[in-house]
């Protein structure tokens, strides 16, 4: 995908200041448990999150699950990670969404400090796997706490702005939330900011939580609330692209 960056961390992170190593982890909630130490790599502001599209060799990713649980995730744990989710297909399809597809995998860990080696050679090295996708992002809205949220159908909204308009978007975003989420019973996550830019743009991702599609499909009635309509239609002005992926929550 477009607004992701190659495999090739090391060099990328020198140019962000991220450090190679870091401490020990610790746990998370909804996605998984980490190690040691408190709430580990989710550190407030300070957390880096990697996003990690795995895609199996074989087209099935079950093998390469399992892979992921029984040596991949806990060396990245014992290396500073939390796991904040493993994300995998909606649990309900629908043409208006590009879903994460039956070979893929979506690994989404929390750093205090980012083991960018570490991270590139487990990555590299699992045996099921053909290709890896991996970005980092900061969080921005809600984001740098464990996800309290459990199986339903999510909805990760990638969003392209202007950098000098990411924080009208967040803010936009944060007041649309305080009507919106009580009239519908969503739950946002969470939103992340890429922390690569490209030529003055930046990429968010914004997780929410639905029961599932129908109640996707009921947020859609915004006449029910005008008041968070109008910021979002606000907000989709500054936009200079989006895709949003359907998911679904994958057991740790």
């Amino acid at each position: 995908m477009r607004f992701f960056m190659g495999l090739v961390l090391v060099l990328a992170l020198a140019a962000m200041g991220c450090s190679e190593t870091s401490g020990t982890g610790g746990t998370a909630g909804g996605g998984g448990t980490g190690g040691t130490g408190g709430d580990g790599g989710f550190g407030g502001d300070a957390a880096t999150f990697s996003y990690s599209v795995i895609t199996s060799s074989t087209g099935d990713a079950a093998d390469l699950l399992e892979e992921l649980r029984t040596s991949t995730l806990p060396t990245l744990e014992a290396g500073g990670a939390v796991v904040y989710a493993l994300w995998g297909p909606a649990p309900q399809q629908d043409e208006r969404f590009p879903e994460i597809a039956e070979d893929k995998v979506v690994v989404m860990l929390s750093w205090a400090q980012v083991d960018a080696d570490l991270l590139t050679m487990e990555l590299e090295a699992l045996v099921g796997a053909n290709q890896v996708e991996t970005s980092l992002w900061e969080a921005s809205l809600r984001g740098a706490v464990p996800l309290s949220t459990g199986p339903g159908f999510y909805i990760h909204s990638f969003e392209l702005y202007r950098t000098e308009d990411v924080d009208k978007a967040l803010s936009l975003s944060e007041s649309a939330w305080t009507t919106f989420e009580p009239e519908f019973g969503v739950q946002v996550a969470g939103v992340w900011r890429r922390l690569e830019e490209e030529d003055g743009l930046t990429w968010t991702v914004r997780i929410a939580w639905y029961e599932d599609l129908a109640h996707w499909e009921e947020s859609r009635d915004f006449l029910r609330d005008p008041e968070s309509f109008a910021k979002f239609v606000e907000r989709a002005a500054l936009q200079e692209d989006q895709e949003s992926w359907s998911a679904g929550l994958v057991e740790r």
